[in-house]
């Protein structure tokens, strides 16, 4: 029987062999072994990971583990299906794997397990990133988490999401909210507890992935002092070591990001118009295509889509408007917080703002840059 325990990759075959050369022990016991190193726990999404791969942006978690992260091969398949043109995906009744052309691959089993095959030459920065958005996001979808690929900022009365396809500036708007004060929950994948009354958003990545243009307008920053996603693209990471949510947060209202008009304007949706928003919007769905639409993920965005939390925001496409765009969502959360049924104070556990803080580290959502 193969056992692993919360170690080192370290693999025992049973209670009488040890696959460790300098252990000289007649039997094996997992609990006194003094040859093994602890793994790191993490914590994201309200999940404890214990992980071979150095985890350093996410916050150290206590928790038995939910999650394990460990170096292996994972074997080519010939029945994946592309997605852009270095990533090819392969999906099982209960696994997910992901192969980048010349990047490796990652295994997404159960929620549980998620395995890193490393390609020679590839720095481990760049699994870093996928297990810490891709492959989490996967794993949270399998553990029964309604995931959307947005964005979140905790405001005093409660967390705001945005939602939006690619480009829609979902991180823009939130450093947009985060210059002002606010505390940010999640950015890149927002994870949502459906279950609770109001839902609840999970605190995830400390950080905030930016083009310099919105590092400049948002947050009034250099970007050039901001690391960059990768060596080939000008995106930016801003981490953030102070304001960020430590519990989960209270879900007021979901935005979908749309352009147009020459002043931010916010107009609910119906029930039917959120749920298509909010399925289309699923972040798991991204890489698992429609065989992830099973029947608890519908009844989760149809319980979002049924309680008025969702409004399309159409806003002016330049920047210059973003204050007032920051201000339109204040004031649209007051009057929400304001009326009977957001009556209650919700309980916000934060970082407290550290002077002198400077910000580094840097994350990766999407497809490799080219290795040409």
């Amino acid at each position: 029987m193969l056992v692993q325990n919360r170690y080192t990759a370290t693999i025992h075959r049973g209670p009488t062999s040890c696959n460790l050369p300098t252990c000289n022990l007649p039997t094996c016991n997992l609990l006194t072994c003094n040859l093994l190193t602890p793994l790191p726990t993490y914590s994201a999404f309200g999940l404890a990971i214990d992980s071979e791969l150095e985890l350093a942006d996410l916050p150290a978690g206590v928790a038995a583990p939910d999650t394990t992260v460990r170096f292996g091969a994972i074997p080519p398949r010939a029945d994946t299906v592309a997605h852009g043109d270095q990533r090819r995906v392969a999906v099982d009744v209960n696994a997910v794997t992901i192969f980048w052309d010349g990047f490796g691959a990652v295994r997404i089993a159960g929620g549980a397990e998620i395995v890193v095959d490393r390609a020679p030459g590839v720095d481990d920065g760049f699994y870093r990133q996928i297990v810490q958005n891709i492959a989490l996001g996967v794993a949270l979808h399998q553990r029964g988490v309604f995931t959307l690929h947005g964005s979140a900022i905790a405001l005093p009365a409660g967390a705001v999401g945005f939602v939006g396809w690619k480009g829609a500036g979902k991180s823009t708007a939130a450093s947009a909210l985060y210059a002002r004060g606010h505390t940010l929950v999640a950015d890149d994948v927002m994870a949502i507890d459906t279950a609770q009354s109001p839902p609840r958003v999970m605190p995830g990545i400390p950080s905030m992935k930016l083009w310099p243009a919105s590092v400049q307008a948002a947050l009034g920053e250099d970007a050039g002092a901001l690391p960059a996603l990768f060596e080939t693209t000008e995106k930016r990471i801003r981490e953030v070591s102070d304001r960020f949510a430590t519990a989960p947060q209270p879900l007021r209202r979901i935005y979908v990001l749309a352009f147009g008009g020459d002043a931010p304007r916010i107009e609910p949706l119906s029930p039917r118009e959120a749920l298509i928003e909010l399925v289309s919007q699923s972040y798991a769905l991204r890489f698992i295509g429609n065989r992830g639409a099973d029947r608890s993920h519908l009844q989760h965005a149809q319980r979002l889509a049924s309680q008025g939390l969702v409004a399309r925001l159409t806003r002016p496409r330049n920047l210059a408007s973003l204050e007032h765009v920051a201000e339109t969502i204040e004031d649209d959360i007051a009057q929400r917080s304001a009326s009977a049924e957001y009556s209650s104070t919700p309980e916000q556990e934060v970082i407290p703002a550290q002077a002198g803080t400077q910000p580094s580290g840097w994350h990766f959502s999407g497809s490799p840059p080219s290795r040409g």
